[in-house]
């Protein structure tokens, strides 16, 4: 297959724990059901008739991009499985013929289906796949794909880490926009860990996306065509050690949870890549990084996360999450306590 890569859908973190922490995970274990998009073999039995739902907003006020999804996990016999649906509507788009003219709004959307199965290998290793069904539409132009996914994850519960695996997008383009014009999937490998340290409140974790490719400096085509007006004498050349350091630190998500007892906590990530790619010639600001918080109130736990894409804002998500089997549970009443009175 030829051509770009499409469908970024598939890497959208909508699940607002995994925004909050750089905004990409495959390693942590937090309960919510929709980490499954990401690494179908980190859905194990702690995730048992689980839901979360998400909605989120891209550059909120200056934007009418919207997302969404929807989770759910449980278990059948020795397999655990979950099921997802990721939206995502990107408004009204004007539409102009060759010459400017206005030819009126037109509307845009993508939405992604994910089925994923896991299964425990030994104490230690378990593996997971997924299907992903992929319909896009753009004005008059639909395309549809199929993506899987396959991870193997090993967890040591005795030292609290967590390393995964993951081959993530392989798959291809059913029905492209145009005719004859068949684009990629975006394919990545990546690798990612997990420690929860145990005589702190912290939890930490790092992704390496895209270990199938080392170089990911992005060149545009006006950038091409600048250079053809640049000289060798106008261009710098960097060290062979800080020109490997800069392409490889540009793989890394990096992300911290605060762990305040069982019912808070807050995240911290920054994307490398990310910085690189949106921060402006003159201010880079907090581009790269995110953050989050959530709260477990009664029987549910609502949280959000906050990316930064550049001086203008970035994306705001709210998750849900709740167990059904806690959901149907009633409620323990408090003691009654009995009155009682004192004689002076």
């Amino acid at each position: 297959m030829g051509g770009s890569s499409t469908y970024e859908i598939l890497n959208m973190p909508t699940n607002s724990k995994i925004a909050g922490a750089g905004g990409y995970n495959i390693s942590t274990n937090t309960g919510d059901p929709g980490i499954g998009v990401f690494n179908p073999s980190m859905i194990d039995s702690s995730y048992k008739n689980n839901i979360s739902t998400g909605y989120g907003a891209l550059f909120l006020n200056l934007s009418d991009i919207k997302y969404g999804y929807t989770s759910y996990a449980n278990r059948y016999k020795r397999y655990n499985y979950f099921a997802n649906l990721v939206l995502i509507n990107y408004g009204k788009i004007d539409a102009t013929d060759e010459s400017g003219n206005s030819l009126g709004k037109e509307s845009a959307s993508e939405y992604v289906l994910s089925f994923g199965a896991s299964e425990k290998i030994t104490e230690w290793l378990s593996w997971g796949l997924s299907a992903k069904p992929i319909m896009s539409y753009i004005a008059n132009y639909s395309s549809y794909a199929l993506a899987s996914d396959i991870g193997l994850t090993m967890h040591d519960s005795t030292k609290n880490t967590t390393l995964c695996l993951v081959a993530r997008n392989m798959g291809f383009q059913i029905k492209p926009y145009y005719k004859g014009s068949r684009e990629n999937l975006p394919f990545e490998i990546d690798l990612g860990y997990t420690k929860r340290f145990e005589h702190a409140p912290l939890r930490l974790s790092v992704t390496y996306r895209h270990l199938q490719k080392f170089d990911l400096t992005y060149t545009s085509d006006l950038t091409k065509t600048n250079s053809m007006y640049t000289t060798e004498n106008q261009t710098e050349s960097k060290s062979g050690v800080s020109d490997f350091a800069e392409k490889f630190v540009k793989h890394l998500i990096v992300g911290a949870d605060l762990l305040l007892g069982k019912r808070f906590y807050a995240s911290l990530g920054y994307n490398v890549k990310r910085k690189s790619e949106l921060k402006s010639a003159s201010n880079g600001g907090l581009v790269g990084l995110s953050y989050g918080a959530g709260m477990k109130v009664s029987k549910l736990t609502i949280s959000f996360a906050h990316q930064k894409y550049n001086i203008s804002g970035g994306s705001t998500t709210f998750t849900v999450m709740f167990n059904i089997d806690d959901m149907m549970k009633p409620s323990t009443p408090k003691p009654k306590t009995t009155e009682t009175s004192s004689v002076n």
